[in-house]
């Protein structure tokens, strides 16, 4: 079943993706696909043949229709296997679904590298000024010195900051990031890849989980998304709006499972920072981000949740096509199998 599975997402070329796929497999699935009967209902020759013709006579289509009847029905099947099967109280708080968006996720310097590249992002850095000391940053997170130097240099070989010796490592205005990145090495063009593979996830998906976690807010917590949201106005910093929303959505979605994906999917776009500086000016990236931060505002303070998940879909699939036009001008070959949805 796993082999099955694994042929729909393959052909994606999206390292992540693949990982999420066989992790909601073995959380979710492996019990279902335990008993006999499931398998061979799920996945048989006949919709794969089935699958195979339409492919051969370009019916997308139908293709869509089919894909979405079989998917919606595998939903269904697992929905109702739990529910006759699981019969004991539900404990009072979900279980936690763990992942983790890199191949080795017991490697310390990444996970710090992101923390520091989202303050730097968040204002807690600014430009100009110097991070903290690493011996600092060492004693502070109990890790060694050694681990800081590493993370340190990942934020270096994406421009985020610059040694200035003998003082430290000074941040650097995201407009200055691109000359100072190191496209060679193999490190950087991997994270990058992992920043559009990330996208290619997000981009799809975020109408939908959008609108379940609006759908769900109490009237406390969507005061706190306009009061988030129009801080975020009064900053000069509009193209951090992509990221405000997805953290929203990553605290608030009602599924402990899918806050998991989306918090770890959302750290991996801090990657793309060398990215914010091929996109122009601060004021010429205000100037395109304006008019969606304005119009999701109003959008979520007339209640219109359609019409603020349309929006935030669209600007999320424009900078997935942006960003993979990027990488491809700067010779990473692989972005050009990410797949943009039209």
């Amino acid at each position: 079943m796993w082999h099955y599975v694994e042929h729909k997402y393959v052909a994606l070329h999206n390292n992540i993706l693949m990982r999420l796929a066989r992790q909601v497999y073995l959380f979710f699935h492996v019990p279902f696909f335990s008993i006999d009967r499931h398998v061979r209902s799920i996945g048989s020759s006949e919709q794969i043949m089935e699958t195979l013709n339409l492919c051969r006579g370009h019916d997308w289509a139908a293709l869509q229709k089919l894909i979405d009847f079989w998917q919606n029905d595998l939903c269904s099947s697992l929905h109702q296997f739990y529910v006759d099967r699981i019969t004991f109280e539900a404990p009072g708080n979900q279980m936690d679904f763990r992942w983790s968006s890199y191949k080795k996720p017991n490697q310390l310097c990444y996970s710090l590298a992101m923390e520091l590249l989202m303050s730097i992002c968040q204002g807690v850095y600014l430009p100009g000024r110097l991070l903290p000391a690493m011996e600092q940053i060492a004693r502070d997170r109990n890790i060694s010195i050694s681990t800081v130097r590493r993370a340190v240099g990942l934020l270096c070989s994406i421009g985020a900051v610059k040694s200035s010796r003998p003082y430290g490592m000074r941040v650097l205005p995201f407009s200055e990031s691109l000359e100072h990145c190191d496209f060679s090495q193999p490190v950087l063009r991997q994270r990058l890849i992992d920043m559009l593979e990330s996208l290619q996830i997000l981009a799809p998906s975020c109408r939908s989980v959008a609108e379940l976690t609006l759908r769900s807010l109490s009237a406390e917590s969507l005061r706190h998304w306009l009061q988030t949201l129009s801080s975020l106005k009064e900053r000069p910093y509009y193209n951090v709006l992509p990221y405000v929303v997805l953290d929203l959505i990553a605290d608030h979605v009602p599924y402990q499972t899918i806050r998991t994906i989306y918090s770890e999917l959302l750290r991996q776009l801090f990657w793309g920072n060398p990215l914010r500086g091929m996109k122009g000016s601060l004021e010429t990236m205000n100037a395109l981000l304006e008019p969606y931060l304005t119009g999701l505002l109003t959008r979520l303070e007339e209640g219109n949740t359609s019409a603020f998940c349309d929006m935030f879909e669209e600007m999320m699939l424009q900078d997935l096509k942006e960003s993979a036009d990027y990488l491809l001008k700067m010779g990473i070959q692989e972005a050009g199998y990410i797949l943009v949805p039209e």
